[in-house]
């Protein structure tokens, strides 16, 4: 899809964080929105979308949560309504929580799995049948590198980004030649906006990462997108070059991988936070 001039996307978790850099990038390649957030973020998601307008292009505004059937079916079918078929739909939303395992709530666990997995994945079946029947679509997700490496003081969230890359490599696979791509966004940890920069605000220090796993702007994700739909690419990760050679290493080597990522200070950053927290974003 190089042209993206007039295509029709809907991003979700699209009222704040890296959602709102993304839409402004898509919007800046004329791409007309349809932003989708919970009700109670409805300032936001109004502001936001206003924002994109005064960009040229359309954007409407869709208060409504994912995890619920019924408000699934209103974002396709309103965003349709007001905008037309939908070309692109980007899965965004996302809540991540560092906590202790042993001492995580189930109500938690069930809300991340089916928040960042089980609620894309229903809400791009529904989508489906419409760009099969045109021939044309992209479905870009937005993981995390905790779904590349499962990081420690993370283990639900961990289990649901890694789950997006699987579901969309065994998707794309599935829907080869079908004129519907699949595509995910892998980042690393995002300085200034998503939620790491939400653990900061709401933590009693400021937490650092490690050097050798560093940080991303929430621009380089939305760039990210962009670049992975105009080329089609299957998985862009988007962390400095270091994290990148300890996910390739991880690959062959976990056991080493985690060591390492030990050695640097990964554990010992998400245990402080899961204990300074003690809540989930």
């Amino acid at each position: 899809m190089k042209n993206l001039s007039e295509k029709n996307a809907i991003i979700t978790g699209g009222s704040r964080g890296i959602g709102c850099h993304i839409a402004r990038h898509l919007a800046k390649e004329k791409v007309n929105l349809a932003l989708v957030a919970l009700k109670d973020e409805l300032n936001d998601l109004n502001t936001i979308t206003s924002e994109i307008k005064k960009l040229g292009v359309r954007a409407i505004a869709i208060p409504a949560d994912i995890t619920s059937e019924d408000d699934r079916k209103m974002i396709l079918e309103y965003s349709e309504k007001e905008l037309g078929p939908i070309d692109i739909l980007v899965n965004n939303v996302g809540i991540g929580g560092v906590a202790d395992f042993k001492r995580q709530g189930e109500d938690d666990i069930i809300k991340t799995i089916n928040t960042n997995l089980t609620s894309p994945i229903l809400l791009t079946k529904l989508l489906l049948p419409g760009m099969l029947k045109r021939k044309a679509g992209h479905i870009v997700s937005i993981s995390s590198g905790a779904g590349k490496f499962g990081t420690p003081f993370q283990s639900a969230y961990s289990a649901s980004k890694a789950g997006l890359i699987q579901w969309t490599a065994a998707l794309r696979n599935e829907l080869r030649g079908t004129g519907v791509d699949l595509s995910v966004v892998v980042p690393g940890y995002v300085a200034g906006a998503g939620m790491f920069a939400d653990y900061r605000i709401n933590a009693s220090k400021e937490y650092k990462t490690p050097m050798i796993v560093g940080e991303v702007l929430p621009d380089d994700v939305a760039e990210a997108v962009i670049k992975i739909i105009k080329n089609n690419k299957q998985q862009i990760i988007v962390s400095p070059g270091p994290f990148r050679v300890i996910l390739a290493i991880n690959e062959l080597f976990p056991g080493f991988a985690a060591k390492l990522m030990d050695t640097v200070g990964v554990k010992k950053l998400n245990q402080e936070m899961a204990s300074d927290l003690q809540k989930t974003f």
